[in-house]
């Protein structure tokens, strides 16, 4: 949930650290405006102080697609995954997993719950 009064920017990334030039997969970039960019350039309206579920499905290992399933819809409703090409194709272990906060010099509020990752 991104707040209708102090909206922030940040982001929700995957990455990889295997070569000195890190790689990534699925980049979630929220804005203040209720725009949410989904991979290099794909936007998304949102609604600032709605709780939203998000969704990011993804394969790694030789021959798996170099995509994300991305489903984004408000608290208690549903939607059908979008299929997402990787950032960077050379994508392909997951080392590092981040919530980057944006906002230097302003307050701002945004708010994570139930969050959960499972590895197959």
């Amino acid at each position: 949930r991104n707040s209708r009064d102090a909206p922030a920017t940040f982001s929700v990334e995957m990455r990889d650290w295997s070569e000195r030039q890190y790689r990534t997969g699925p980049i979630l970039l929220f804005q203040r405006d209720g725009r949410l960019r989904v991979g290099r350039d794909r936007y998304v309206p949102y609604e600032l102080g709605q709780w939203y579920h998000v969704q990011i499905d993804f394969e790694l290992g030789e021959g798996a697609p170099k995509t994300y399933e991305f489903t984004f819809a408000p608290k208690g409703n549903e939607a059908g995954p979008a299929i997402i090409p990787f950032t960077d194709d050379r994508f392909n272990v997951l080392t590092w997993f981040g919530l980057l906060a944006m906002d230097r010099n302003r307050h701002a509020v945004f708010c994570i719950d139930n969050l959960e990752a499972d590895v197959e």
